[in-house]
């Protein structure tokens, strides 16, 4: 793999007067990570400005005027000789701007940090077009200069670009919300149309902070929307004992520099995008589905143009959260539930029961993410909460993150093993049963039970993951 990387101002400003104008320690570490253990080709006078060769990798600098030598050191007259000379699987051209103009036909990707700044300079990375690449959206901070480092991968010539996947994130912002919303941002196959907060873990206004602090700290621009504030038909039943007064670990983390748009609720603008992308549109659904109801209720038939609902509801296979037989998000509002079931748009959901066990996180996974970049520090405090709460109800020293497997199914087609269409009918009615949802098994039904035709199948139903995946990608978005 040949690779470019760099960092880079406004108008790729990329130097001034022979020398980097800025400093972002970060930006080192994350320079030092990808590159360690393997090539770095480099022009003489970016050779002299380092004053050294980087341990760890083996440099090789193009000159026709320097003759160095040494351990992990040598000089050739051309980038073609410094390609022939790579022994290792990765190489990275790390400058200057020839040397990077030379090799940016060749490059397989490029890693650039892009600094959101005016910077004057004398030196540019080379102009190249976007589309020849696919670009992947990393961990964003703006200290001490506001950054991103951004990934384009290039696609190659006879591969077919497949369009993007357009997503609409509902969700009641807590810990695990939280978690799903940067798997989505960081993995970048989709593209994040916007996020609507509804009532739940906690205020629609509490979720919009929360929701806007965990985007910006993933570099991700995705407009934020404000809908419901209580349950359908009664109301909202107020629970921080899990995740915190704030969803997030009670820990002041919550200091969004952006506010949400309040140009529109939150089921207007799924109404909206759905008119715009019909069939097109899926709503990845975390908390109570109580806008996605609303906007059923409203306009029906844009609603039939959603292409999928996934739904983070239901115990699936298992037992409640919220009650005995009862998950959280149902719970809240199990007559919203009732709405989406009954409204014939194709809806996969994904079940408390598919969180538990070893795909949850323990104290070591959480301690990698903890030293890993912004967006894993980020979200080690904001689950500590649900540690705390885990530990002192459950005596357990592990976090389960439903939302957040609920996303990987809907973005890795490969992450889930099994699923079954089921006939799928909610509780409403107020008692012990309420919220309670019964899945008729396609294929698992006898004499006694209702007969169903096949269009009566309304959901599918998620019944095994690949555990492992999920912990590996996972912790990989939160810690390269």
């Amino acid at each position: 793999m040949i690779a470019l990387i760099a960092s880079l101002a406004k108008d790729r400003v990329i130097g001034r007067d022979g020398t980097i104008p800025w400093s972002i320690p970060e930006d080192l570490h994350h320079f030092r990570d990808l590159t360690m253990g393997s090539t770095v080709i480099m022009g003489r006078r970016t050779y002299e400005d380092i004053g050294r060769p980087l341990p760890g990798r083996m440099n090789i600098v193009v000159s026709g005027k320097l003759h160095l030598t040494g351990e992990n050191l040598i000089t050739v007259p051309s980038l073609d000789d410094a390609l022939a000379a790579v022994t290792t699987p990765d190489v990275f051209i790390i400058g200057g701007a020839a040397l990077y103009r030379e090799a940016l036909p060749r490059a397989d990707i490029l890693y650039l940090t892009e600094i959101d700044a005016e910077i004057d300079g004398d030196t540019h990375f080379p102009e190249f077009d976007p589309a020849d690449f696919r670009r992947i959206i990393g961990s964003h901070s703006d200290e001490p200069l506001p950054y991103t480092f951004v990934t384009y991968e290039r696609i190659p010539k006879t591969q077919e670009v497949t369009p993007m996947r357009r997503f609409i994130i509902d969700t009641d912002t807590a810990s695990d919300d939280a978690a799903a919303l940067m798997l989505a941002a960081l993995d970048g196959k989709a593209e994040i149309l916007g996020v609507t907060t509804v009532v739940g873990n906690v205020s629609k206004y509490q979720s919009a902070a929360n929701a806007l602090a965990t985007l910006e700290v993933c570099g991700c621009s995705a407009p934020v929307y404000m809908g419901a504030e209580k349950p359908l038909f009664h109301e909202r039943k107020e629970t921080i004992s899990v995740h915190g007064a704030d969803g997030m670990g009670d820990c002041d983390l919550i200091h969004p520099t952006g506010k949400p748009d309040e140009s529109m609720p939150s089921y207007r603008f799924i109404l909206e995008q759905v008119k715009k992308y019909p069939d097109e549109i899926e709503l990845v659904v975390l908390g109570p589905v109580t806008n996605i109801a609303i906007a059923m209720l409203a306009e029906p038939d844009t609603m039939k143009h959603v292409k999928r609902i996934w739904s983070m509801g239901t115990p699936g296979l298992g037992v409640g959260n919220a009650s005995p037989v009862a998950e959280f998000n149902v719970y809240i509002d199990a007559e919203a539930y009732a709405v989406m079931l009954n409204s014939g748009v194709p809806v996969t959901i994904i079940g408390f029961d598919l969180c538990l066990g070893d795909i949850q996180l323990d104290l070591t996974e959480l301690d990698k993410i903890a030293h890993g970049n912004p967006a894993g520090r980020f979200l080690e405090r904001a689950v500590s909460g649900l540690l705390r709460f885990n530990q002192t109800t459950r005596n357990s020293d592990m976090i389960d993150l439903p939302d957040a497997v609920a996303m990987a199914c809907a973005v890795w087609p490969d992450f889930v093993v099994s699923s079954v269409n089921c006939h799928c009918t909610v509780c409403t009615e107020a008692g012990e049963t309420y919220g309670q949802v019964i899945f008729y098994q396609k294929g698992r039904t006898y004499e006694s039970m209702p007969k169903f035709d096949a269009c009566a199948y309304n959901v599918t139903l998620i019944t095994a993951v690949k555990e492992p995946v999920f912990t590996e990608r996972f912790l990989d978005l939160l810690t390269k």
